[in-house]
């Protein structure tokens, strides 16, 4: 395990994996915590918020060429999109 941390919080997020379980786990210590994952030149992907809350930041390709597209400027005019070139 890596535990980051401070001089008065010593567990505030941590990474670890358990070898039996195939398990890598990724998080904060904090009740109100928030996870990011970041891609190219630091832009936000992903964020999970405290109460696990995930927002992306592009087009969530899915299993079966399912695209979720919330690039519209309208939330009216967003969409779920079935593809056959993913």
């Amino acid at each position: 395990s890596i535990v980051f941390g401070s001089a008065s919080d010593l567990n505030g997020a941590n990474i670890s994996y358990e070898y039996n379980d195939k398990l890598m786990m990724v998080g904060t210590q904090h009740a109100s915590g928030i996870l990011k994952l970041r891609s190219g030149n630091g832009t936000d992907a992903m964020t999970i918020d405290a109460s696990q809350n995930a927002t992306f930041a592009g087009d969530v390709k899915v299993i079966n060429n399912l695209v979720i597209d919330s690039t519209a400027a309208d939330t009216a005019e967003q969409k779920i999109q079935f593809h056959d070139d993913c």
